[in-house]
Parts: C-alpha cells; sequence; structure tokens
C-alpha cells in the first residue's frame, strides 16, 4: 500500500512491497487505487512492472493494504499471485438490458460453453449500475455449483 498522491511514485512503492512479500515473479496482479489516480496512468505504470501477470484493477472509495485502511485521501494498493499451473483469462462483461431480462456480453469464448473443472471466477462489479444479484442467477443457472 503506498498513500502517495503521485501516481509514480504510488506504483512503485506499492509493488514493490508486493513483490519483496511475494518473492517471485507473480501470475497475477490486483492493482486498487483511489480515485485522484488516472486509471491509465495506474494500468500503463504498473503493467511496465508486472510483465507477464494478468492485471486487474479497480478504483475505489477505500483502498486496503498491508494492514491499513484508507480513505478520502490517495492510496494505490497491489496484490500479487502465483498460480502454477493455472490459466488464467481475463475478460469485461457490459450487461445489455433487454424487455426479457437482459444478457451479459462479452464472455471469453473459453467460458461459453462448459467450464474446465475447478474454476474460480472473481467479479470485479461496478456498483452502481452492474446487476450483480441478476449476474449471480445467471451463473447459478447456467453453471450451477
Amino acid at each position: 500500500l503506498s498513500e502517495s498522491d503521485e501516481p509514480s511514485i504510488a506504483v512503485e512503492q506499492a509493488f514493490e512491497q508486493a513483490q519483496e512479500q511475494l518473492g517471485c515473479d507473480a501470475d497475477l496482479a490486483f492493482v486498487f487505487f483511489s480515485a485522484d489516480h488516472s486509471a491509465t496512468s495506474i494500468r500503463d505504470q504498473l503493467a511496465k512492472r508486472v510483465g507477464k501477470a494478468t492485471l486487474l484493477g479497480a478504483c475505489g472509495e477505500s483502498i486496503v493494504g498491508t494492514r491499513t485502511e484508507v480513505e478520502r485521501t490517495s492510496a494505490v494498493s497491489v496484490w500479487l499471485a502465483t498460480l502454477p499451473g493455472a490459466s488464467i483469462k481475463a475478460f469485461h462483461l457490459d450487461y445489455d438490458a433487454t424487455v426479457d431480462q437482459g444478457t451479459f456480453l462479452g464472455w471469453t469464448d473459453e467460458l461459453l460453453d462448459a467450464w474446465p473443472s475447478p474454476s474460480v471466477m472473481i467479479l470485479l462489479g461496478e456498483p452502481f449500475t452492474f446487476p450483480a444479484d441478476r449476474f449471480a442467477a445467471v451463473l447459478n443457472e447456467e453453471h450451477p455449483g
């Protein structure tokens, strides 16, 4: 976690702390940042550091890291993981509201049919417009268990 208001410093500090704790190259990287930081700037700077790792992230009002929660001030938090043998697929879903119930668009081709077992999905949903309850219902219907 970095509380620097300078994006390049914040990314560098947060990444270095996470990398030191992980101790090896990451397969997956998450970044969470306060609204005063530019998503594009954070993404571009961190992408250079994480190399081939899949990078996901979101802006938040409260940013958590290293046993600390930061609110209403600048913050960047980086979480890294190594997942030997895992296949990681990142994708962006949009919800298209229709007269019936709507549909989720953007599924990666590998997930259109049966999912490999075991599988895990991590969803970073925009809380104001993304219909998380509808999404959960669709997942339960199309991919029980």
